[in-house]
């Protein structure tokens, strides 16, 4: 998973199979998901990535990657389920 989310920060776009917890950071902005053992699908969404170019996918990777991976999002998550859980307790 590091390395697709790795690939999006950097711009590039990414396509997975379906079967991952990975293709929920996939959408048709920034890659693909393909069914599990489908080869012609992969060939067929590497080969879409291929015509269209790297340049096409790079601002939407990083946009997607810096909504679901920024230290701020994430932190603050994290501090609302702990909000959520404490409050629980009382």
């Amino acid at each position: 998973g590091k390395v697709a989310a790795e690939a999006l920060a950097c711009g590039t776009p990414i396509v997975v199979y379906n079967t991952t917890g990975i293709k929920e950071i996939a959408d048709n902005d920034c890659g693909y998901v393909v069914e599990k053992h489908n080869i012609s699908a992969m060939i067929e969404k590497l080969m879409e990535i291929n015509k269209q170019g790297k340049s096409y996918y790079t601002k939407n990777c990083r946009k997607r990657a810096e909504e679901l991976f920024s230290y701020e999002t994430n932190a603050a998550k994290v501090i609302k389920l702990y909000k959520e859980l404490l409050c629980e307790r009382i």
